[in-house]
């Protein structure tokens, strides 16, 4: 699954090792952290249906104690998103690209002292 392939990929990126969540992060977490969840997939189909390959969009939401420490995650996310490309996992998945921007200005969460940053990753990938 995608998925898993991006939070082994962002575990790698200074400070998240053991920090990345999917969908919801414990309530002791503490920063930094990552927490994910996937918007959507598809896979492209030709007169013959499906190709086995995919594409699809991933959320993710990073938080940091303050706003250099969320910058200098941001640039170690986009990194490790070009390094999972070209990957294969055991069970046949190669991701042939994966990118991620910044999709909302980073911000205070409210009553909180962190850092906020959403980013979207995009992915393409083939599932033989």
């Amino acid at each position: 699954m995608i998925e898993e392939i991006l939070k082994d990929s962002l575990q790698q990126v200074d400070g998240l090792a053991g920090k990345v969540y999917k969908l919801a992060a414990p309530k002791d977490a503490t920063a930094p952290y990552a927490v994910f969840g996937k918007h959507d997939d598809t896979e492209l189909q030709d007169l013959d249906g499906g190709t086995g390959f995919w594409t699809g969009n991933l959320e993710l939401h990073l938080l940091a104690a303050n706003y250099a420490a969320l910058k200098a995650l941001e640039q170690g996310v986009k990194r490790a998103c070009r390094t999972a490309e070209g990957k294969v996992t055991a069970d046949g998945l190669e991701v042939c690209e994966m990118r991620a921007r910044v999709a909302e200005t980073e911000e205070a969460l409210p009553n909180t002292k962190l850092e906020h940053s959403e980013m979207e990753v995009t992915a393409s990938w083939l599932e033989t």
